[in-house]
């Protein structure tokens, strides 16, 4: 059951006997009496996602501006090491439209790992390298957005609170 925790071992006063499978040949196995590693069984991994503490409150932002940190998300593996190949995006802000944003760019670090285009409030960033979250630690991604214009013929919606957060609900993940 979960949880539990097994180790095996052999009796040291019986000598194993060691035969090759396809040749037959002995080998003179040499042995350490104690008992093996222990092993905790587990059901599997889980990721969860948070908002990290890095994350801005809000930043302002001209229309136009590119690269403009809109979150800072926390990918925490237990159990397991989880390998990420896209992540699902929403927009929260009440009226922020998918025409304020022309792209959304995900980093780990230095490094852009992904990248969206909201034509809705949910989108999905297939990433283009995948992210590894170690076996019970946390990986930090940064949500970037490249903010549209705003005027005569332009997309963007003047004084829009954009906000864009983890879509936990989206069944794509």
């Amino acid at each position: 059951s979960n949880d539990s925790t097994y180790a095996w071992g052999y009796d040291p006063s019986v000598a194993p006997t060691v035969t090759g499978v396809n040749s037959g040949n002995s080998v003179n196995a040499t042995t350490v009496v104690g008992q093996g590693q222990v092993i905790t069984i587990k059901s599997g991994g889980s990721l969860t996602v948070s908002k990290d503490s890095s994350s801005p409150s809000y930043t302002l932002a001209a229309a136009g501006s590119a690269n403009t940190t809109l979150g800072v998300l926390k990918f925490t593996a237990t159990n397991e090491a989880i390998n990420l190949t896209k992540i699902a995006l929403q927009m929260t802000g009440n009226d922020a439209q998918p025409t304020d944003l022309t792209k959304i760019t995900l980093w780990d670090g230095a490094t852009m790992v992904g990248e969206a285009i909201f034509t809705t409030k949910t989108a999905v960033a297939t990433l283009t390298s995948t992210v590894t979250i170690p076996k019970d630690s946390s990986k930090i991604i940064a949500v970037k957005g490249n903010l549209a214009s705003i005027g005569a013929s332009q997309p963007g919606t003047e004084g829009a609170w954009v906000k864009v957060d983890y879509d936990g609900d989206n069944s794509n993940n």
